[in-house]
């Protein structure tokens, strides 16, 4: 194979075939180009050949439309270095997006792990969110949810149970549906569903705010009298009932005094952070009534959401992640299947990765030795589905030791641009 073309860093990502790489290259520096090579020298006798077939290989990116890119360039790689024969295998090569990568392991391994074979994938799930919603809505009003009328009394005592509708369609403002909404949202992106939600408990106890504004008794007669009043205020709502009511008397009740020699600024910034870390934890606590019916119906909409999608014999995006992370942790059958199975691992646009991925990923990568990464952390287009730079960022740290992309047998930028 003719690697005269390639500029000096190509080269490096191309015949690095046996240890892990970081990529870092921008958009229209020739990564595609670059990968497909790695590919042709991989299958070339001058590199061993290091491996057998195409079937040998996983390339892994997040768009359709990229991995058909992909594909067709490798075809055509194939045909021209005479390999035609190779290149009638890349419809069935695994090369595709990540949810395409889960749905195989997926189907093949349908019957040991309780899916139907012939399950459809979900492209919209809003349709299906929204029944799931108005039925559990419908049993809680109806007193048949858990918790019963008084957990909805609570939920709708803070929020109402659904906003006015926005110029999309969708809900406007917080409400109790849209907060259940986004919940599922996040359940369905972590490996053990609404399991792994935890909502954040606060404490009421705001002994240490009062002992911050004991420090104003000293100063100035009005810094005195703001501190005074602020632990009266404390201490009525220490004594009582700690209602939400009570805890809004309260902080209405604690001032911050003016700076002043007694009581510089800095003082005053650390009092303001103390009395609002302290009124954030006691309004959580005031409020787990609420978390707990938020909760329950977030749980009561997750169970009809998978109920309605077993019904019809579907799994959405996250579900496609979500089993087939869970097939290769705890099925090791299913594990020992694709153990050995991939000799190159490669995936594009590894900034756009969450941590779910890249654990799923290491299943099939020998604790990461066969995989190479590329991406660049300036292009995160899925951030709002929870991909993560630090991710991005740890695998370099990772690969390179901290160096740079390049020391690490890497590329940045234009070196790794088309010749």
């Amino acid at each position: 194979m003719d690697l005269t073309a390639l500029m000096p860093q190509q080269r490096e990502i191309v015949t690095t075939l046996d240890r892990p790489l970081f990529v870092s290259a921008g958009a229209g520096s020739g990564k595609t180009f670059t990968l497909t090579r790695r590919i042709l020298w991989a299958l070339s006798p001058e590199s061993g050949p290091f491996i057998d077939h195409l079937d040998q290989v996983l390339a892994i990116t997040f768009t359709k439309d990229a991995a058909a890119e992909i594909r067709e360039r490798v075809r055509a790689a194939l045909i021209g270095a005479g390999m035609a024969e190779e290149a009638l295998t890349v419809d069935d090569a695994w090369i595709s997006t990540i949810h395409g990568m889960c749905s195989r392991i997926l189907r093949a391994h349908a019957l040991e792990l309780g899916i139907d074979p012939e399950f459809t994938v979900v492209e919209d799930a809003d349709e299906l969110v929204a029944r799931a919603v108005d039925r559990a809505v419908a049993r809680a009003e109806a007193g048949g949810a858990a918790g019963g009328p008084q957990a909805l009394a609570a939920l709708t005592s803070w929020y109402a149970l659904r906003g006015d509708a926005g110029p999309s369609g969708r809900e406007a403002g917080t409400s109790a549906t849209g907060l259940v909404r986004r919940l599922l949202g996040l359940a369905c992106s972590l490996p053990e569903g609404m399991d792994g939600v935890h909502l954040a408990r606060g404490a009421g106890d705001l002994s240490s705010l009062a002992d911050a504004y004991r420090a104003c008794l000293d100063a100035s007669p009005k810094a005195a009298e703001i501190g005074r009043r602020a632990i009266a205020a404390i201490d009525a709502y220490q004594a009582g009932e700690r209602t939400v009511a009570d805890l809004a008397a309260c902080m209405m009740a604690c001032d911050i005094p003016r700076p002043s020699k007694a009581l510089p600024r800095e003082q005053l910034d650390l009092l303001r952070a103390d009395a609002a870390d302290s009124f954030i934890n006691a309004w959580l606590q005031a409020g787990a009534p609420v978390l707990d019916a938020l909760m329950a119906l977030a749980r009561e909409v997750e169970a009809e959401y998978r109920s309605l999608k077993r019904e019809a014999s579907a799994l959405d995006s996250d579900d496609l992640l979500r089993l087939a992370y869970r097939a290769l942790r705890d099925e090791p059958a299913v594990r020992a299947a694709y153990a050995d199975r991939f000799r190159m691992v490669m995936i594009d646009e590894f900034q756009d990765t969450d941590q779910q991925q890249v654990d799923l990923i290491g299943f099939l990568t020998d604790g990461g030795r066969r995989l190479c990464t590329v991406g660049d952390a300036q292009q995160s287009i899925y951030r709002f589905r929870g991909a993560e730079v630090e991710v991005f960022r740890r695998q370099e740290r990772a690969i390179a030791g901290g160096r740079s992309a390049a020391a690490g047998a890497g590329a940045a930028g234009p070196a790794c641009g088309d010749p």
